[in-house]
């Protein structure tokens, strides 16, 4: 119940056919055979859970750790035990010939890896060993001179005996082309002009693994490397509203490189009942950044801001995890000890002449020892419960820029009633406290040369928890599709956010309390009584947070975004060979909260289109549209003579910037 997956798949270890494989006393809430994805022609596993009713993939939040993090699919009733490779990576890199079937699975029966979801995909794996392998070549392209390609490969098979998988990818994973338009207005700058803004994502990454079973023990050993640079250049051509003011260019770089290395081993062994489960995990993380800010005006010295960040992060985790398996109960039991590093140097310099650089170096170490026990108890073929808690102790100790050392001790929990009325409905009430991971970045004092703000570091923060209420529903009809309904109510404490440290300072800090209200729909709707072959998928997520603004009282939203965008999709299953559909993303808004200044992210809707061609048993083409409506990214801020909300502003800059349409072609290929 909490175990975890190999870094790559694994042969599972259970026997195929119709049981799950998850080892759990609750019911699968429905079982997708293979070939009920066979419409869609899929080539990954990806493609099959992108088809699930009512589903939606969700990556895992980042932690340091193993225990609360991880997404809400499992592979062979286990979370996948790698942080360096994302869910929708490591799902693409397995062959949809090696998927048997896709359970729905009960989130609660998962333990604290699944504390954020209500339900979990679980995917399950054919036992039987036969070699296969996906290539993909990806062509992107936002213009005619803007041509990019990525390719992939993954592929899994037997050598000597042993379970061998390997992929790797290379290439442009993303590109943006905007040209809008930028205002300036108030008491610094009254000014407009055309804003061009180019994004730039690339990514070289590789992995391999290998797994073998000797007597009741199954082992598995991996390791992938990652790279992940990322450029944002943006230029502003300003004309003031005062003819008599000279033009001048505002220029806005952002360029980061991502690197990692991870190493894994995961052991398993089952003796009747019992089963016991191990897994140490290394990695390494380390990010450059560089943010660059100047205005240029001519006869004029240059003015502006640049900041950088060279970080190291260095993690060690084990997790020893044992359960059993008895007629209406399941208990289990999981120790967890991680160590974490990091290092990191920073330096703020301003571009005006004479100006010294500002230099800072943290050094940021910390023990986490977390025990968790848990057990699932069906009282009836209707009616189980699922209980969960946690005791985790945790010692930062903080030698740069300051001295300190704090330890935290605290319990975190769950329990969950559900209870099922018939076969195609299950409904679900749950109580849970969390208590989140203080982030290591908070502790690293920050330039924002974009805004012009600073946030300096803060040895006294405490981590935030929550205790939340949740109803679920979920409704798989006879007639297809499905319906799955989550409404939360949570009650956050020592919320994480900017707050006033000393005079007309800030900083990162801790808020009293906080509400928030979520909803989550997952959707799907067939439609063929209107078209055959046709449905439509709805997914998306509603956020409503309220906070006391420490700076000036009010009450507002936490700093952050609004929910996930809605997603809506109509597609449709012409035959065997052919599928095709449009899509529609709905508005995303996030927002944060300074001292003086208030900003507003806004993406507008945008529409898309794909259509998939398959030819022959081994050949898939696809082409995509996404933003064909030229989506906008939209920038709002306000800077307040004083603090914001009680001095009024100053300055506003207003950024409309229609993003480019992005196509792609890809040309899929099984082996």
């Amino acid at each position: 119940m909490l175990g975890m997956a190999a870094a790559q798949p694994a042969q599972p270890s259970q026997p195929s056919g119709e049981e799950s494989v998850a080892a759990t006393n609750a019911p699968v809430a429905r079982a997708f055979a293979a070939d009920f994805f066979a419409a869609f022609a899929p080539r990954t596993a990806f493609d099959m859970i992108a088809r699930l009713p009512g589903f939606t993939l969700q990556e895992g939040a980042s932690v340091r750790g193993l225990s609360g993090g991880g997404g809400n699919v499992f592979v062979n009733g286990a979370r996948i035990a790698t942080k360096d490779i994302s869910l929708e990576d490591y799902l693409r890199r397995i062959p949809a010939a090696a998927v048997l079937r896709i359970e729905i699975v009960d989130a609660s029966t998962m333990g604290l890896d699944a504390a954020a979801f209500r339900q979990v995909a679980n995917v399950v794996l054919q036992a039987k060993d036969e070699s296969s392998g996906v290539a993909t070549l990806r062509m992107l392209a936002t213009r005619s001179e803007d041509v990019a390609a990525l390719g992939q490969i993954s592929w899994q098979g037997s050598l000597a005996g042993l379970r061998l998988t390997a992929g790797g990818e290379y290439g442009t994973n993303n590109i943006s082309r905007m040209e809008g338009t930028q205002s300036l207005s108030g008491a610094r700058a009254n000014a407009d002009g055309p804003l061009r803004e180019n994004r730039v994502s690339r990514i070289a990454a590789g992995n391999v693994s290998l797994g073998g079973t000797l007597g009741p023990v199954t082992a598995t050993a991996s390791y992938s490397h990652r790279e992940n640079p990322f450029r944002r250049n943006a230029d502003f051509f300003a004309r003031p509203r005062d003819t008599a003011q000279p033009d001048f260019l505002y220029v806005e770089k952002y360029h980061y490189r991502d690197e990692s290395d991870e190493f894994s081993l995961m052991a398993d062994a089952t003796f009747g009942r019992h089963k016991l489960k191990l897994v140490g995990l290394r990695s390494r993380v380390r990010l450059d950044t560089v943010s660059l800010a100047s205005t240029a005006v001519p006869d004029r010295p240059l003015e502006g801001s640049s900041f950088t960040l060279a970080q190291v992060q260095d993690e060690t985790i084990g997790r020893l995890n044992w359960s059993a398996g008895f007629t209406s109960f399941e208990p289990s039991l999981a120790v967890e000890i991680a160590n974490n590093t990091l290092r990191a140097d920073t330096i703020a310099v301003s571009l005006r002449p004479g100006a010294n650089p500002s230099q800072q170096d943290t050094n940021v170490a910390e023990r986490r020892v977390t025990v968790e026990a848990g057990a699932v108890w069906k009282a009836s073929s209707r009616l189980s419960f699922n209980a969960v808690v946690a005791r985790e102790t945790s010692r930062i100790t903080l030698t740069q820029p300051t001295s300190a050392r704090n330890s935290y001790a605290f319990t975190r929990g769950r329990f969950v009633a559900n209870f099922d009325p018939s076969p195609i409905l299950t409904t679900a009430l749950q109580f849970e406290r969390t208590v989140g991971q203080l982030n290591f970045n908070d502790f690293v004092g920050a330039q924002q040369v974009f805004d012009g703000t600073a946030t300096i570091s803060n040895d006294r923060l405490r981590p935030s928890s929550t205790n939340s209420l949740a109803v679920n529903i979920d409704w798989r009809p006879r007639f297809g599709g499905g319906l799955n309904l989550r409404v939360s109510h949570n009650w956050l404490s020592n919320v994480v956010d900017t707050i006033p440290l000393g005079q007309n300072r800030q900083g990162v800090g801790n808020i009293d309390q906080a509400t928030e209200w979520l909803i989550d729909l997952g959707l799907t709707l067939p439609l063929n009584a209107l078209w055959r072959g046709t449905e439509l998928a709805i997914n998306g997520n509603w956020r409503e947070t309220r906070v006391t603004d420490p700076f000036n009282g009010q009450k507002r939203a936490l700093q952050g975004g609004t929910g996930r965008p809605l997603q809506v999709e109509l597609r449709r299953a012409a035959d065997s060979s052919t599928n095709y559909g449009i899509t529609y993303t709905g508005q995303f808004r996030s927002f944060a909260f300074r001292r003086e200044v208030f900003l507003d992210y806004a993406e507008t809707d945008s529409f898309g289109f794909y259509f998939e061609r398959t030819l022959g048993q081994r050949l898939k083409l696809r082409l995509s549209g996404e933003r064909i409506d030229g989506r906008s990214i939209d920038r709002d801020l306000f800077t307040s003579g004083g603090v914001r909300g009680v001095d009024p502003v100053v300055q506003t800059e207003r950024r409309r910037r229609p993003d480019s349409p992005l196509f792609r072609f890809q040309i899929e290929r099984t082996f």
